[in-house]
């Protein structure tokens, strides 16, 4: 029975870090949850929040953004598109709620000016087939 798994944290360009952890702990789309060696396989969503992994000698912390975590035998991967690593909870907490939060609301509001532009364009060629039309 094993006591530990591998621990693999990606983010887009470049591999945050591979260690072996005895524990897991994350925030899914559906709430908090933790991995011990022998837990089930299984895929979920990451929410921007602190994840935390257990080493035989210490507890670390990582603030990540949105991404994926993929439990298969005994390895755990973490992919996420933004990461911080630091020991001091209070400035996790705060790139959660300022940066990883903060960049969550520009993508929306990015995402709303997009589907305006959308319509406004299809509004346009409709009046532009009216128009002709007319001719």
């Amino acid at each position: 029975m094993a006591d530990s798994f591998d621990l693999s944290i990606f983010l887009p360009n470049r591999v945050l870090l591979t260690t072996r952890a005895q524990r897991l702990g994350a925030d899914a789309e559906n709430g908090r949850f933790v991995v011990r060696p022998n837990h089930i396989d299984f895929v979920t969503a990451l929410v921007p929040s602190i994840l935390y992994y257990q080493e035989p000698a210490a507890t670390h912390y990582v603030a990540i953004d949105r991404g994926m975590l993929v439990k298969r035998e005994n390895e755990v991967r973490v992919s996420v598109l933004q990461a911080i690593q630091s020991d001091d909870l209070e400035h996790l907490d705060h790139v959660i709620e300022k940066e990883f939060r903060a960049l969550d609301e520009r993508q929306k509001q990015t995402q709303t000016a997009l589907t305006r532009l959308e319509v406004s364009f299809m509004r346009g060629m409709m009046d532009i087939g009216r128009a002709s039309r007319e001719f």
